[in-house]
């Protein structure tokens, strides 16, 4: 089962940070889940942290899970807890006066000790709660992993699989139990919507980023959503729907709009017949991809941007180079770096030619932290560094 994705924390304060992906805080075992009459404590410390993020509101509260021991389970924990610090006391205290028999003793009395700690926690924290609207909401293990790090896989699959508190995909359904399918001239950004499941604790909860723009390159295939590249939702150099379409989380200018027939209302056009200003490398990038989709068929198909695989020349190597701007350097991995992933190429070779200038009188010390963190990646990743007075 793929792994969790959330970030785990112990023993959260009320002046937690903003979380802007998925987070599981644990409590400590002195707040414990008592049973649904008696548990006005451990609801009242989920709200708070859930609706306040130090002395402001919290923006980012469909990100924030709780953890929490039962009674019980506490109870036991912190005997096993007493009984390895019983045993570690005496080995620190007696140790060195003790016979071999005692010494053989004690010895199997701390490993016991040890194992019942790492068997009890587990075994203690069986709650997990979220807020979902305004209500604390919970989930109760039937079981518990041999050690804490296979427990916490145990829970990642019971709220995935068996409660659907978490989503790895957004589906259809959901996208528009959430209002993310628009109507009529309406259009929803795709960070809006990625935000939406983010912010909102009457939705759904989300693996990451990619649950929803993967959940989103699926309905733009099956036709329940349509795609816009553009400025502005009014202002769209591309459309798609019924295609295959690559979205990134970090994506401007890409908009949810409401599905068309690409048939009808000329697909070729939204693609290829761009005249006045040149798409930017993330939509060539769209475009390749969606070159011979059901939305096209026949003499229908824009040759003006590529020609039929049939009678094309082949292109056995291809060498990109230039210089980017820095706003455009998320299109390369859409635009090369990823296609060329799927080629099944003989040879891949990326290169990096980075060169930063400081302003006049405003260099870098070679102590500065952003200065060593590049050092430090380069080295790394195996690359050159150098730095010029």
């Amino acid at each position: 089962f793929s792994t969790a994705t959330w970030k785990v924390l112990v023993d959260p304060g009320e002046d937690l940070a903003e979380q802007k992906s998925l987070c599981l805080l644990v409590f400590p075992p002195s707040l414990v889940w008592n049973g649904e009459e008696d548990a006005d404590e451990i609801r009242r410390k989920v709200m708070d942290i859930n609706r306040r993020c130090g002395n402001q509101d919290r923006k980012f509260r469909n990100t924030l899970l709780f953890l929490a021991a039962t009674k019980r389970g506490a109870s036991r924990l912190r005997t096993a807890y007493r009984d390895r610090a019983t045993a570690i006391a005496l080995k620190n205290d007696y140790g060195d006066q003790l016979d071999e028999e005692q010494k053989a003793d004690l010895k199997n009395r701390l490993e016991k000790a040890r194992h019942d700690v790492q068997e009890k926690l587990p075994a203690a924290y069986t709650v997990a709660l979220r807020v979902e609207g305004s209500a604390v909401k919970t989930v109760t293990l039937d079981d518990a992993g041999e050690d804490f790090s296979k427990h916490l896989n145990l829970l990642w699959r019971e709220l995935v699989e068996n409660h659907e508190w978490i989503l790895k995909r957004v589906g259809g359904v959901t996208l528009r139990e959430s209002g993310l399918i628009p109507e009529g001239d309406g259009a929803i950004s795709v960070k809006d919507a990625i935000e939406t499941f983010l912010r909102y604790t009457d939705k759904h909860m989300i693996a990451g980023a990619r649950a929803v723009t993967e959940g989103l390159e699926r309905a733009c295939s099956d036709g329940i959503i349509g795609i816009g590249r553009g400025t502005s939702c009014s202002n769209l150099k591309a459309k798609f729907c019924r295609q295959s379409v690559s979205l990134a989380p970090d994506d401007d200018g890409v908009w949810i709009i409401p599905p068309f027939d690409p048939k009808k209302e000329g697909a070729e056009e939204t693609v290829a017949g761009q005249q006045t200003e040149p798409p930017g490398a993330g939509e060539v990038a769209g475009r390749a991809n969606e070159q011979y989709t059901e939305g096209y068929s026949g003499s229908e198909k824009p040759s003006e941007v590529v020609g039929s695989p049939e009678t094309s020349q082949k292109v056995h190597r291809i060498k990109i180079k230039g210089s980017v701007p820095m706003e455009n350097w998320s299109d390369l991995f859409r635009a090369f770096v990823a296609p060329a992933g799927r080629l099944d190429l003989k040879k891949v070779k990326l290169g990096v030619d980075f060169e930063l200038e400081t302003k006049e009188g405003k260099g870098l010390s070679e102590g500065e932290q952003t200065y060593q963190a590049m050092k430090e990646a380069a080295r790394q990743l195996g690359l050159d560094f150098e730095g010029e007075e």
